[in-house]
């Protein structure tokens, strides 16, 4: 269950929320909120979950998403790089705001397929440069060019759902804030010692719960098992590493957590339907 987040002065002092961050990583936090949500990194790379879906993100990743639909943005972190900084803009509104009006009615499905999360593959420069230039505005104007750059990215041809299930539907979103607050720092400790041999026992102890116990509260809220979860974050990572560098898969395989490259394989396999040989060209192709 993520933690509800509340944005200060929205609806009081203000009918949206703008941010640009500029931080040296995007912290794990899983969270919702009753707001619908446009994201847009312009520098970053990491991992990016939404609702059940865990996928790597690279700078120009352009997501929307529906209300209380549960999300999180996780930088991988380069030490050979002094000084690096992520940086991304956001946009936060109800989606009230439109459907309140008539003339914006025509908005429902689209808001409707942002409750699975959608990415937008190649936006269009004029979707970009509203992102880009929107702080430049007065805040009273600010409104208007809010309205201007969802009706631009309605028009975007090339969306992706992201999650399988909506808010609504996912495993444990139920649960109460205890429970929200301890799985948000089990994931995120989870995102910061996937690559190395973390074990079931040391997530367990990190719960503060028996391994049994554990295993079942896992599996309610998250879907699946531990391991699941534990492969699917270290596959994904390898995807990144085998599409955006020139290491073997060998190497990706050490690097991503597997303890042997047969073991890899089989878990890759399972996940993508594919070898990560195959992937690697399939990408080189693009």
């Amino acid at each position: 269950m993520p933690i509800i987040e509340i944005i200060d002065g929205l609806y009081t002092e203000k009918s949206f929320h703008y941010g640009a961050l500029d931080l040296p990583a995007f912290e794990h936090f899983w969270h919702a909120h009753p707001e619908m949500e446009l994201t847009f990194i312009q520098k970053g790379e990491g991992m990016r979950y939404v609702g059940d879906s865990i996928q790597p993100f690279t700078h120009g990743d352009l997501v929307f998403l529906g209300s209380y639909l549960p999300h999180s943005w996780a930088t991988y972190r380069s030490p050979t790089i002094e000084n690096e900084r992520v940086t991304a803009k956001f946009f936060q509104f109800p989606a009230s705001l439109f459907l309140q009006f008539p003339e914006y009615r025509f908005l429902t499905s689209f808001f409707r397929e942002a409750n699975y999360g959608l990415y937008f593959a190649n936006p269009s420069a004029a979707l970009l440069n509203k992102i880009h230039d929107f702080g430049s505005f007065p805040r009273h104007l600010q409104i208007l060019q809010l309205f201007d750059l969802i009706l631009e990215l309605f028009i975007q041809k090339k969306r992706v759902q992201i999650s399988q299930k909506p808010a609504r539907m996912l495993p444990g979103f139920q649960f109460l804030e205890k429970e929200e607050q301890r799985l948000a720092r089990v994931l995120k400790w989870i995102h910061e010692q996937h690559a190395t041999a973390i074990t079931l026992d040391q997530a367990a102890k990190e719960a503060a719960m028996s391994k049994t116990y554990f295993c079942r509260w896992f599996s309610k809220i998250n879907g699946c098992t531990f391991m699941q979860y534990l492969n699917r974050l270290r596959i994904e990572q390898a995807c990144q590493m085998l599409v955006f560098s020139d290491k073997t898969v060998g190497e990706i395989a050490y690097a991503s957590g597997f303890e042997n490259i047969s073991h890899f394989n089989r878990v890759f396999r399972g996940v993508k339907k594919q070898s990560p040989t195959a992937l690697r060209q399939q990408a080189s192709l693009r």
